[in-house]
C-alpha cells in the first residue's frame, strides 16, 4: 500500500508540474501563437507480460491469459506552439476463462498523463513523438461459475485481486485532420504505436483493504498500436 500511495503521489506531483508549466509559459502579455484542442476515441491491441500469472493459473488447472489483447480508452491533448500535453485513459481487456465450472477474469486499466512535439508545420496533418507517465492497475477475479441462491446468501463472495503499478509511454503518433463533410468539421483520424515501460516488479496484490502477498507479477509491459477518432478545436480559426 506504501508503494501505491508513492506512485500516486508522484503521478499527482507530475501532473502539477505539467500544468503550472503551461501556466507559466501563457504568464506574459500575450497567448502562444496557435492552439489546438483535441479529444478522441481511441481502440487497439497491446501486448504485455502475463507469463508468471499464467505459470500459477496452469499450476491451479485454469486456462491462460493471452499476452495480446484488445484496448478501448478515451484521450486528450492541447497543442500549443507545436508544444503537445494531455492525457490517455484505456482499459485492456480479455474474454472470460471458464474451466470446469471455475470462471476466471481479468483486466487492466491505465491512467497516462502526455507530453509531445510537433514535427509537422502543418494545419491538418500532426506527426508527434510522445512520452509519458502514469498509474497502471490489473484486476483478477477467480471463483464459482455457478452457485445455489442459499450458498449465496450464506457464504462471502470472492472479492476482485487488484494489483497497482507505474507505466512509462514511449511512441509516436500520426494524425490528420479529414476535410470538412456534410457539415463535420475538425474531424481527425489518426494512430499511434509505441511500448509502454512498467519498471516495478510487484507480487503484491489487494484485495478488499487486506494485502496479498507471494502472488505473480503482471507486468503491464510491451507495444502497442491505437487507432483514434475524435474532433478538433483551433484558435486562430482559419479562413
Amino acid at each position: 500500500m506504501k508503494r501505491f500511495s508513492l506512485l500516486a503521489s508522484f503521478f499527482v506531483l507530475t501532473f502539477f508540474l505539467n500544468g503550472s508549466a503551461q501556466m507559466y509559459r501563457w504568464s506574459g502579455d500575450s497567448l502562444p501563437s496557435s492552439v489546438s484542442l483535441r479529444h478522441y476515441l481511441m481502440g487497439g491491441v497491446s501486448w504485455i507480460d502475463v507469463d508468471d500469472l499464467n505459470s500459477r493459473l496452469d499450476g491451479l488447472g485454469l486456462t491462460e491469459f493471452s499476452s495480446h489483447n484488445l484496448t478501448v480508452g478515451y484521450g486528450w491533448d492541447m497543442i500549443y506552439d507545436r508544444i503537445l500535453t494531455g492525457g490517455q485513459v484505456e482499459a485492456l481487456l480479455w474474454r472470460s476463462n471458464t474451466d470446469e465450472g471455475t470462471k476466471s477474469t481479468l483486466w487492466s486499466g491505465e491512467l497516462v498523463i502526455n507530453a509531445g512535439f510537433q514535427v509537422l508545420s502543418s494545419d491538418k496533418m500532426f506527426l508527434y513523438p510522445i512520452v509519458g507517465l502514469g498509474l497502471g492497475m490489473t484486476s483478477l477475479w477467480v471463483g464459482a461459475q455457478q452457485v445455489p441462491f442459499g450458498t449465496a446468501l450464506t457464504t462471502p463472495a470472492n472479492d476482485n485481486l487488484y494489483q497497482f503499478t507505474m507505466v512509462i509511454n514511449l511512441g509516436a503518433g500520426f494524425d490528420y485532420m479529414l476535410p470538412t463533410w456534410k457539415g463535420h468539421k475538425s474531424c481527425i483520424v489518426g494512430v499511434r504505436a509505441g511500448y509502454m515501460f512498467d519498471p516495478i516488479r510487484n507480487t503484491d496484490w489487494r484485495r478488499e483493504g487486506t494485502e496479498v502477498t507471494g502472488g505473480p507479477d503482471v507486468n503491464l509491459q510491451g507495444p502497442y498500436i491505437q487507432a483514434i477518432l475524435g474532433k478538433a478545436m483551433s484558435w486562430p480559426k482559419k479562413k
